[in-house]
């Protein structure tokens, strides 16, 4: 299939490890994760303290402020007290960086935030969780979505050889022969290698902004519906890899692959939840990016600072999240 490159898509960062190219192709054959565990929070009553959003708009500005934040520690609480001493994201921005906030969520005595930090075409989101305490609103959490090292050495490593993805494909495919020859009671091993394109594709999509992430899914809305649907014919799954791992194995179930990598899908849970189906884009153990189904009886989890730091509703029954 073709790269598909998304407008205004990021670049991966230059780290400079994809040298490496044996650990690279362990990686393209032992890469994956498991699907998040966690508790979904209750949601609150009528909010008593909307009136004061303005003031915490004013903290989430100030702690990206290139400025610094000077009086920082009146306005933390919770696990920030502690880096009260410690430079705020803001204090080390270099100039260029464009900011964009936007309010998520209020659900008095809390409030998140988003907050984009964008360079040309690259970016990335960062989430603040504020408590309204003492009549001031604080900050007690930041999260970000962490994708390890690996995952970006890999990632630049197949920006770099995006040119010869056909051998690169080649050499995965004869690692991966190699392994199950020397390591053929291990379990876990992929059924197949995803294809280099479809991989970079779908990588590239996992750093994308939430903006983007949005459109995407806007997008291709009517080809995840279907697959949704395609899904739902096969009640006894619980779990399927772009790879072809099943649990259990369907062999009816096979398509289900294909389309998955069309959409740059890594792995589907159906039922994670009584009536929900996660499609996860990319992750490690609890890390994780992708696009919820909610069927009826599904019960959306709502932001907090973990384990769904992330929930945005991006059309009917469907949502973007992101988890740590």
């Amino acid at each position: 299939m073709q790269v598909r490159i998304l407008p205004g898509q990021p670049a991966p960062p230059q780290l400079n490890l994809f040298r490496k190219p044996r650990l690279l192709l362990a990686l393209l054959i032992l890469a994956n994760y498991d699907p998040f565990q966690g508790e979904v929070h209750a949601a609150g009553n009528a909010p008593a303290c909307e009136a004061d959003l303005e003031s915490a708009t004013w903290v989430v500005e100030r702690f990206f402020d290139r400025d610094g934040f000077p009086e920082r520690a009146k306005y933390y609480t919770g696990e920030m007290s502690p880096t009260a001493r410690q430079p705020t994201i803001g204090a080390g921005l270099p100039d260029g960086v464009g900011l964009s906030h936007r309010l998520v969520v209020v659900n008095c005595p809390r409030a998140a935030y988003a907050t984009t930090l964008s360079v040309d075409t690259r970016g990335g989101d960062w989430y603040l969780y504020l408590l309204h305490q003492d009549g001031t609103w604080k900050i007690e959490a930041v999260r970000t979505l962490f994708l390890p090292g690996f995952f970006h050495s890999l990632l630049e490593y197949l920006v770099a050889n995006r040119d010869r993805l056909d051998e690169v494909d080649r050499e995965s495919a004869a690692a991966l022969a190699a392994a199950r020859t020397a390591l053929p009671n291990v379990a876990g091993l992929e059924e197949e290698i995803e294809p280099a394109a479809d991989m970079l594709a779908r990588m590239l999509l996992a750093v994308s902004t939430d903006a983007q992430l949005r459109q995407y899914f806007i997008d291709n809305e009517e080809a995840f519906r279907r697959l949704a649907a395609e899904v739902g014919r096969y009640p006894s799954l619980r779990q399927v890899t772009n790879s072809g791992r099943m649990e259990p194995k369907v062999e009816a179930a096979r398509p289900l692959v294909g389309q998955m990598r069309q959409l740059g899908i890594r792995v589907i849970t159906p039922a994670a939840r009584p009536g929900c189906t996660f499609f996860g884009i990319a992750g490690v153990a609890d890390n994780e990016v992708g696009y919820l189904y909610a069927a009826p009886g599904c019960t959306v989890p709502e932001i907090s600072p973990g384990p769904f730091i992330y929930v945005e509703q991006v059309a009917p029954d469907w949502f973007l999240y992101k988890t740590t």
